[in-house]
């Protein structure tokens, strides 16, 4: 990715989709692709953007995951979808001839992990696989937009390397507070998570306008390791009860141009939001912004929702978890270390510790296996001691989940 700054993302799809006669309750995929003239309407839309300096377009495939598409029965369609619709933009793309990155667009699955919900990680991460496996090479980069839990952008990521680990991939949240989204992930504990595990975009969409989205972004840019970015991609600010957004193009301009100082790099539009809106914004982006310096995160970790500094941190002797122990810590504490004697006991735990606010938690382990079983399933980064392991399972621990290691 080039190091000039700011980028240009591109506007919301589905503002245009309803506008051309999407019928409230339909399948937007679906929809898109029952005729040349649905299809039209995207390739416009991708030409429109172009034409007002995007330079990352999205691929309409938002709501094109399994899980999403069995709401109007179509999750037998997903490779079929997927595949239609990123080639529909390539192909625009191709005809433009001009330098733009194709972006594979991934959402939230609507299903939660234990205890929340009934969904496993392993699911979520299948879930994305198919999706980004069938337009992986229609796209140059993936995002997985407005998540509500870390859980979701976690799971897109992986899968995603699974499917081409040198493919840049970016992630961005919904807020329901200035830090934090709906389902109680705060942005910069994702951004920890997300960052170490080689994301290469952190950011905010949808829910407000870019006024609100200030707090978020310049806390965010406070952990972006270097060669990193921070995406915005506001709405049009609030919808009225007739769903008319409250900012003009101009007005929307002048408001997201101000996040570009606080640390966004890359920035565009959400609800609301057309190529007007895009054209406005790329009138008044500054030009002339230099390359950020990095942030040190090698000693953070996190919980969903909390985030940790190891190096200030001394975490107390291993407790070993199991049924007689799992609900008898001291979640109070400021820190603990969890001693995990197989993969069924540290995957148990590791999933009911994702939730915890406020503990900064260290693992270790009888053997790699069951490391990695907490590792996978944990949503957050932890800290590790891995003095008993082999150094080929260590790089691999080191490699894959990128924990903070600690002496034991």
């Amino acid at each position: 990715m080039t190091k000039t700054y700011p980028l240009l993302l591109d506007g919301a799809l589905g503002t245009s989709l309803i506008a051309a006669g999407l019928p409230s309750g339909a399948c937007p995929e679906a929809w898109i692709l029952e005729s040349a003239e649905h299809e039209q309407v995207v390739r416009s839309l991708v030409r429109r953007y172009v034409e007002s300096g995007s330079r990352f377009v999205y691929t309409p495939t938002f709501g094109a995951n399994a899980a999403t598409l069995q709401n109007h029965s179509l999750s037998h369609r997903t490779t079929e979808l997927n595949r239609r619709l990123a080639a529909l933009v390539r192909e625009e793309i191709d005809l433009l001839g001009v330098a733009v990155t194709v972006v594979g667009d991934l959402s939230p699955t609507g299903r939660f992990l234990a205890p929340m919900g009934d969904a496993t990680f392993e699911e979520l991460v299948g879930l994305y696989r198919e999706q980004i496996a069938a337009m992986n090479e229609l796209v140059d980069a993936f995002v997985c937009e407005t998540n509500l839990q870390l859980a979701d952008a976690r799971a897109a990521l992986f899968a995603a390397r699974l499917v081409d680990p040198q493919k840049p991939f970016f992630a961005s949240f919904t807020l329901a507070g200035d830090t934090t989204t709906l389902g109680g992930t705060d942005v910069r504990a994702a951004a920890v998570s997300l960052f170490s595990l080689g994301a290469h975009a952190v950011g905010v969409n949808c829910s407000t306008g870019p006024e609100a989205m200030q707090p978020a972004v310049g806390a965010l840019s406070l952990l972006r390791p270097k060669g990193r970015y921070i995406l915005a991609k506001p709405n049009a600010g609030l919808p009225d009860s007739e769903g008319h957004f409250s900012l003009s193009p101009e007005e929307f301009a002048q408001k997201a141009a101000l996040l570009v100082p606080l640390g966004a790099d890359l920035i565009g539009g959400c609800c609301g939001t057309s190529p007007d809106y895009l054209a406005a914004l790329a009138k008044v982006l500054p030009t002339d912004v230099t390359e950020r310096a990095g942030a040190a995160i090698d000693t953070l970790i996190c919980s969903e929702r909390c985030v940790f500094d190891a190096a200030k941190l001394t975490f107390p002797e291993p407790i070993t978890v199991d049924d007689n122990t799992l609900f008898s810590l001291d979640f109070s504490a400021e820190a603990l270390h969890l001693y995990f004697a197989d993969v069924a006991s540290a995957a148990r735990a590791a999933e009911l510790f994702c939730y915890l606010p406020s503990t900064a938690l260290c693992f270790s382990a009888a053997s790699a296996e069951a490391l990695e079983a907490a590792l996978f399933v944990y949503q957050g980064r932890a800290a590790v001691c891995m003095d008993n392991l082999s150094e080929k399972e260590k790089e691999h621990i080191s490699t894959t989940y990128s924990p903070v290691l600690q002496k034991g």
